[in-house]
C-alpha cells in the first residue's frame, strides 16, 4: 500500500469547464485483487477571485486495506505553480502530517511523523507541480493519441519531487463514450488509466500493486459497508460532498 495515495490522486475527476467554483466532485471505490478495500471521494474547485485551483480529497480503507486514512487539501495558482497542501495520514497508531509552502520557487516542508517532527527545505525545479493536480496539467497541456508528458511533481505523501511520464497510448470504446488510455509512471510505479475528452477519469490500474479504482454514482456504491465519517469530511471539504 505504499504508493496508494500517489496512484489515487491520479483518478480525481477533471472537468472542461474551468469558470465555475466546483469543477468536479466524485466518489471512488478501491478494490485490490477484485476485492472492495476501501473509498476514494475528491473535488477540484476554482477560485476565480484568487484565480487558484484547490483540490480536497479523502481516502479511507477496510481492515484488508490496511484500515488508512488520508486526506489532502491542496492549492495551486492558474499556471499550476504550487502553492501550499495540508496532508494526513493515520495507518494504524501510526499517524503523519505535512504541512507544506511554496514561494518564489522555494519550497517549505513540516513533517510530523509519530510524533516526530522536522523542516525541509528545497529549490523547486522549474515546472514542477504538485502531483494531485496531474490531471488538470494534462488538460492544460492537450490530450492527443501518440503525445508524451514528461514532469516532475511533488509526492504529496513525502513532500519530496519525483520523475513522472504520462503517454496517450491509445483510445478506446466505452459504451458510446470514446476514452484515452493513458499509461503514466510516477515514482518508479506504472499506472493506466482510462479518460474522456473532458478529462474525467473513468477507471484506473496500478499492475504492480494489483490496485484499481472506479467512479461510482454516489456514496453508498463508493463505500459500501465501510463507515463514512461525515463530520471529517464536512472539515476537510467545507460541505458534504
Amino acid at each position: 500500500m505504499k504508493y496508494l495515495l500517489s496512484f489515487i490522486f491520479f483518478v480525481s475527476t477533471i472537468s472542461s469547464q474551468l469558470n465555475a467554483d466546483v469543477i468536479a466532485e466524485a466518489w471512488y471505490q478501491v478494490q485490490s485483487a477484485n476485492v472492495h478495500i476501501g473509498f476514494y471521494v475528491a473535488r477540484y474547485e476554482y477560485d476565480p477571485k484568487k484565480r487558484q485551483f484547490s483540490s480536497k480529497s479523502f481516502l479511507k480503507t477496510s481492515p484488508a486495506g490496511g484500515n488508512i486514512t488520508e486526506s489532502l487539501v491542496a492549492y495551486s495558482d492558474e499556471g499550476m505553480k504550487p502553492i501550499s497542501y495540508q496532508y494526513t495520514s493515520l495507518s494504524g497508531d501510526a499517524a503523519k502530517t505535512i504541512d507544506a509552502k511554496f514561494s518564489k520557487g522555494k519550497a517549505s516542508i513540516v513533517i510530523t511523523d509519530k510524533g516526530i517532527k522536522k523542516t525541509e527545505s528545497y529549490s523547486l525545479p522549474s515546472g514542477s507541480f504538485l502531483s494531485a493536480h496531474l490531471p488538470l496539467m494534462l488538460i492544460k497541456k492537450g490530450v492527443s493519441v501518440g503525445k508524451n508528458f514528461s514532469y516532475k511533481a511533488v509526492a504529496e505523501e513525502d513532500g519530496k519531487v519525483y520523475d513522472g511520464k504520462a503517454f496517450i497510448k491509445e483510445t478506446k470504446k466505452l459504451g458510446q463514450k470514446e476514452l484515452f488510455r493513458i499509461l503514466n509512471t510516477f515514482k518508479g510505479t506504472k499506472f493506466v488509466s482510462l479518460m474522456d475528452k473532458t478529462g474525467a477519469i473513468v477507471a484506473t490500474k496500478a499492475p504492480l500493486l494489483g490496485i484499481t479504482t472506479n467512479a461510482q454514482p454516489d456514496q453508498k456504491s463508493a463505500a459500501g459497508n465501510i463507515s463514512v465519517p461525515l463530520k471529517s469530511l464536512k472539515k476537510i471539504f467545507g460541505s458534504l460532498p
